[in-house]
């Protein structure tokens, strides 16, 4: 396509050592975006707020996330990469030190809003660059590696595996295309969900260990090569478009969906009179959880292989012309 880096381009290493900083910075917003979960008890007893009010470290990190980068496609358009990624760079050492001082709730959250400015700039600005640098031939690998990046930030376990993914669904978009991997990954997505909602009377550590690995294969092969199979239909001046409007999408389904998810199970906790019962009400939440998360899969695979197939008849349309 017209803009993009010819398969005669070879990548400089300016361009290799812009891409590594870029993912490094966002490297460590999703692992600032995700570490903090865990720490909630302790910090509703040490601020001596509520759960309620603790879980808007997270939730309000992501809608600052996706408020940023639905100004990015702009902000890549009019400045510098190198002053947004000095800007991003600012904003992430600044957040990180006010929540490391933060004597109260409330300071510590606006650290993780100004952090999280910080990451609705960088991860868009990743992609841009990789876009707009790498020959296109190569396209599929370097988002597939630095998506792999990105995958080992909330955990070095289960994710892990997902993460090397990544660059090898990567290889198979240069070399097959994009829906060999799309379509493996929702498939497997589907199975995942699947499983979770049969084996929910015997779960076990272990079993939710290999589920969840099994759900990020397949995440890790189908949203990469989804931008990508994205940016390669669009044309260039887009770029900056398509990789904000893809990042901020996909912070706005993490923030909403965690807000829903949560709120089944709590509004099935909160009909519980005993502890008992409270543990029974959990699961019953659960349940409901996976249920409707088996029902999205469904209707993201059922929606790739129609994609999959307008862009095959429409291929075939501009051949025979």
């Amino acid at each position: 396509m017209e803009g993009f880096p010819t398969n005669s381009e070879s990548m400089t290493l300016k361009n290799k050592l812009a891409i590594l900083a870029t993912a490094l910075l966002s490297f460590c917003g999703v692992l600032l975006e995700t570490s903090m979960n865990v720490t909630f008890p302790e910090l509703s007893k040490i601020f001596s707020v509520s759960l309620d009010k603790v879980q808007w470290i997270t939730t309000g990190y992501l809608l600052v996330v996706t408020i940023t980068m639905s100004t990015t496609a702009f902000l890549l358009k009019k400045y510098p990469i190198k002053n947004l990624f000095l800007l991003a760079a600012t904003f992430f050492i600044i957040g990180d030190f006010l929540s490391m001082i933060a004597p109260n709730f409330n300071l510590l959250l606006l650290g993780r809003l100004i952090q999280a400015g910080a990451t609705g700039i960088s991860m868009p600005m990743m992609y841009h660059v990789i876009f707009t640098t790498v020959p296109r031939q190569k396209i599929g690998t370097y988002v597939g590696i630095c998506s792999m990046v990105i995958s080992m930030a909330p955990a070095l376990g289960p994710t892990y595996g997902g993460g090397i993914t990544s660059p090898i669904s990567g290889m198979i978009y240069d070399r097959f295309g994009p829906f060999k991997p799309i379509l493996s990954g929702v498939c497997l997505i589907c199975l995942a969900m699947l499983l979770f909602n049969i084996t929910e009377s015997w779960t076990t550590s272990l079993s939710i260990t290999l589920m969840f690995t099994l759900l990020r294969f397949g995440i890790n092969l189908t949203f990469p090569n989804t931008i990508s199979n994205a940016q390669a239909n669009a044309p260039m001046s887009q770029t900056a478009d398509i990789s904000s409007i893809f990042n901020m999408f996909q912070q706005y389904g993490g923030s909403l969906g965690t807000t829903i998810l949560a709120s089944v199970i709590a509004f099935h906790q909160n009909q519980a009179t005993s502890p008992l019962e409270f543990k029974q009400k959990t699961q019953v939440g659960g349940n409901l959880d996976y249920l409707l998360l088996l029902i999205l899969a469904t209707i993201v695979t059922a929606a790739t292989f129609y994609n999959w197939n307008f862009q095959s008849r429409k291929q075939a349309t501009n051949e025979n012309q």
